[in-house]
């Protein structure tokens, strides 16, 4: 994230202030998270599929795949999917504090 540069404040006589605008520093980038993404998952299951011989096959629920997300992801995910889940990781924290 682009540190912050400044913001722009109206204050008004006995009222609480309103934030009009915030600006911040301009950072130049070579493509965006999505893109990431999409090249990671191409990664993945391009791996994958050599791993394997086949699609890797997704069986779970949405709230077993939530449970899925707070845990650390097994040894042979993090070596299919590659350095990407830090990425996302340090995206996650960013965009959430």
């Amino acid at each position: 994230m682009a540190p912050l540069a400044g913001t722009l404040t109206y204050r008004r006589e006995r009222a609480e202030p309103m934030s009009l605008a915030i600006l911040h520093r301009f950072t130049s980038a070579e493509g965006d998270a999505w893109a990431l993404t999409l090249k990671a998952l191409d990664g993945f299951f391009e791996r994958a599929l050599k791993a394997s011989g086949r699609p890797p096959r997704i069986g779970a629920s949405a709230g077993a795949l939530m449970d899925l997300a707070e845990r650390e992801a097994p040894d042979l995910a993090q070596e299919l999917i590659g350095p990407y889940l830090r990425s996302a990781g340090r995206l996650g924290a960013h965009t959430a504090g």
